[in-house]
């Protein structure tokens, strides 16, 4: 009932002083596992997530204490991930960091497919394959060199969609100094495809992520699905310090996630 699988018949639930009887369940923010079989073997539930899901019920409410409290019970245990771990593709949830996921199995994969279509520029969708996801060259330019996470953003990839840049892909309208020839242009096309695994269907474009990369590049079959990682935890954390006017402390968690 709590997680809106059964109607509440009678009586009143709540959340502090706030009741949900009368909130979709899709907004009321919460999340369900089960205590066998769908949560790490060597936690129990209270461990695995349910401070991370106070954390951020709490925030949510503006019960910021609360907040940071379960968000420093929630990630005891989990370190932020180092380069090689943050560089693995965010694929499965045997990474340090990931407090709570989905460990996607052969028969559930059609029902993940979408998570990966959206996202993953490494998917075999013609979401991704037509149209990679990218980020704010703004934003990427304010990613110092020496962090690197900014490796897996891809400034110079060719922009190849000839059909949906606004007229700005293809060799033709190429204004990358990096690429003087046409054959230069489509070498690094080709490259590209053979590092990252995707198809010569799949599209390159500027600033482009290689982030979120499915185990089997190239193809529709997903991975595990990360619900929560203790870097979130952080960030709930300095969002408490920040609502709270303890700016030093806010940006202290913070370093923390960035460094």
């Amino acid at each position: 009932m709590i997680a809106g699988f059964n109607a509440i018949d009678e009586g009143e639930i709540a959340f502090g002083d706030k009741v949900i009887n009368d909130i979709p369940a899709h907004k009321r923010n919460i999340g369900m596992v089960f205590q066998n079989y769908a949560i790490f073997p060597h936690m129990s539930v209270l461990n695995n997530v349910a401070y991370g899901l106070k954390a951020r019920i709490a925030l949510n409410m503006g019960d910021w204490r609360t907040a940071a409290d379960a968000a420093k019970l929630a990630r005891k245990d989990y370190p932020i991930m180092d380069e090689d771990d943050w560089k693995s593709g965010f694929n499965t949830t045997l990474i340090p960091e990931v407090i709570w996921g989905s460990n996607v199995i052969t028969t559930e994969t059609t029902y993940f497919r979408s998570y990966f279509y959206l996202m993953c520029n490494t998917f075999n969708g013609s979401q991704v394959r037509n149209n990679p996801k990218i980020m704010d060259k703004r934003l990427y330019a304010q990613i110092p060199d020496t962090d690197y996470r900014k490796d897996l953003f891809l400034k110079d990839a060719p922009n190849s969609n000839t059909s949906a840049s606004n007229k700005e892909g293809g060799w033709e309208n190429n204004t990358n100094p990096l690429y003087t020839t046409e054959e230069e242009f489509d070498a690094e096309i080709d490259r590209l495809a053979s590092v990252y695994g995707w198809t010569s269907s799949h599209n390159t474009h500027p600033y482009m992520h290689v982030k979120m990369r499915n185990k089997a590049p190239g193809t529709t079959d997903p991975d595990d699905i990360i619900l929560m990682r203790s870097a979130e935890l952080y960030l709930i954390e300095a969002e408490v310090e920040a609502m709270l006017g303890n700016i030093e402390a806010a940006q202290a968690e913070l370093k923390r996630v960035g460094e």
